[in-house]
C-alpha cells in the first residue's frame, strides 16, 4: 500500500482525505492510501518519514516554511519562493515543491485580463508569498494588507487600508489567511466590504466554508469571486502528477 498524507497542526476542516480517497476509489487505485497527520510542532515530522511505503506529503498551515529545514533538496517555484505544500519521498531524499502556484495561477490568470493590473493581497505569510510570485508572473502589481505596523514601503495596516480607501485602488483582492476557515466561519478581513463593485475580483484560498464570509460580501456586492476549493482541486491535481512521476 502506498501511502501519502497531509501534514498541518489543525486538519479537522481539510477536504484532502476525501478528495484523494475518493479519487482512488473512482480510478481503482486500490494500492493508495491518504491520511491527516496532525502535528503540533515541525519537530515532530521526523516521526512521519518512517512510515511504511511512505511516497508523499502535502504540507499545510503552518508549516509550508518550517519543512524546508527537514527536506533534502527544494525545486521549481519553491526553491524561488522557499515554500513548500508538496514532498516527494523516494531514493532515501525528501523533495520539495510548490503546487500551490499551479493552483492559484490556473484560477486566476483567465480572469486578469478584465481587471486593472493591480492587486491587494490580504496577509504576509506563505501563501501571500505565492500569490506575489503568480502576480508577478502576470505582470501585476500588488500591495499586502496585514494587521502588524508597516515593515515595507507596499505593506499597509487594515486601519491604513481603511483610511487611503485603497480597495478602491486594487480591484483584485486576494485574501492568503487562515481568517474565516471552519469553525470559524462568520470571521473575515476587516476591509472596506461597502467599497466593493462589479469591476473587483475576490480571490479566497480557503476552502471551508466555500464560500467563504469574505467572498459573499464580495458576492452582495456584484464582484467576481473565486474560491479556495477551486485552488484545492488544482493544486491537488498537481500533486499527484508529482507522486505519480517520481513512482
Amino acid at each position: 500500500m502506498y501511502q501519502l498524507g497531509l501534514i498541518g497542526k489543525r486538519l479537522d476542516y481539510s477536504f484532502s482525505v476525501n478528495y484523494f480517497q475518493q479519487k482512488f476509489q473512482t480510478e481503482k487505485l486500490h494500492n493508495w492510501q491518504y491520511l491527516n497527520y496532525e502535528i503540533d510542532n515541525i519537530d515532530k515530522i521526523n516521526t512521519i518519514w518512517s512510515i511504511d511505503n511512505l511516497k508523499g506529503l502535502n504540507i499545510t498551515i503552518p508549516y509550508k516554511q518550517a519543512i524546508i529545514p527537514y527536506l533534502d533538496e527544494i525545486r521549481g517555484v519553491a526553491k524561488d519562493l522557499m515554500v513548500v505544500n508538496t514532498v516527494v519521498l523516494k531514493n532515501d531524499k525528501k523533495i520539495g515543491y510548490n503546487t500551490d502556484y499551479i493552483g492559484l495561477k490556473q484560477c486566476v490568470e483567465k480572469h486578469v485580463p478584465r481587471y486593472a493590473p493591480k492587486a491587494m493581497i490580504i496577509g504576509t505569510g506563505a501563501t501571500a508569498k505565492t500569490a506575489a510570485y503568480v502576480l508577478y508572473e502576470l505582470g501585476i502589481e500588488c500591495i499586502y494588507i496585514t494587521r502588524n505596523e508597516n515593515i515595507t514601503p507596499n505593506t499597509y495596516t487594515y486601519t491604513q487600508a481603511k483610511e487611503l480607501k485603497l480597495v478602491t485602488h486594487y480591484p483584485i483582492i486576494i485574501q492568503t489567511t487562515p481568517v474565516g476557515t471552519y469553525p470559524f466561519i462568520d470571521e473575515k478581513p476587516d476591509i472596506s466590504y461597502e467599497l466593493l463593485t462589479p469591476a473587483h475580483l475576490l480571490v479566497d484560498v480557503i476552502y471551508n466554508p466555500s464560500p467563504s464570509s469574505f467572498l459573499i460580501e464580495g458576492i452582495k456586492q456584484g464582484a467576481s469571486t473565486i474560491s479556495g476549493n477551486e485552488m484545492l482541486l488544482k493544486q491537488a491535481e498537481a500533486s499527484w502528477q508529482v507522486w505519480q512521476a517520481s513512482i
